[in-house]
């Protein structure tokens, strides 16, 4: 097809195709606001503040080494599974929470066991966390890791039941 005759097509179909794109943009559009946690999810700069608060790293230095073999840093790994919208109670609204997400954080974390002063063994534990994240003026807050806040604040924002 040469140019002139793209140009004819266009010139032809010109408003069915705006059309089209139209319908297709308020597609798209309708389905991001009703597709389930949409709306709910934590922004990228919120999840890279959790991430910084959970994940532990037992570094290269402080790896056990025999002659010939590599360094590698120990670092934990975290799953954030965000949950769904909190009903956001009258007396947080009125001190300018605009709205929370419920989210639970699960992560492991690599540490030492000693025997005396001398480390042995590198282990791992696991912890699984009901966590809240407000809004409030446009910045995001997130808590500290305490299960009986965490737990009050689940309540308080009405997170669905786990």
């Amino acid at each position: 097809m040469g140019r002139m005759e793209l140009l004819s097509v266009l010139r032809e179909r010109g408003r069915t195709l705006a059309i089209a794109a139209g319908v297709l943009l308020l597609a798209v559009w309708v389905f991001r606001g009703f597709s389930p946690g949409a709306s709910a999810a934590l922004p990228a700069e919120v999840q890279n503040r959790i991430e910084r608060q959970y994940v532990q790293c037992i570094s290269p230095e402080e790896t056990a080494i025999w002659p010939g073999d590599p360094r590698q840093p120990e670092c934990g790994h975290i799953e954030i599974q965000v949950v769904g919208h909190g009903e956001v109670p009258p007396q947080e609204r009125t001190a300018r929470v605009d709205r929370a997400v419920c989210y639970v954080v699960t992560y492991e974390n690599p540490y030492w066991t000693t025997m005396g002063t001398t480390r042995h063994e590198v282990l791992w534990k696991s912890r699984t966390s009901f966590k809240v994240a407000i809004e409030r003026d446009r910045e995001w807050e997130i808590f500290p890791d305490l299960e009986q806040g965490d737990l009050e604040r689940w309540e308080t924002y009405g997170c669905p039941d786990m």
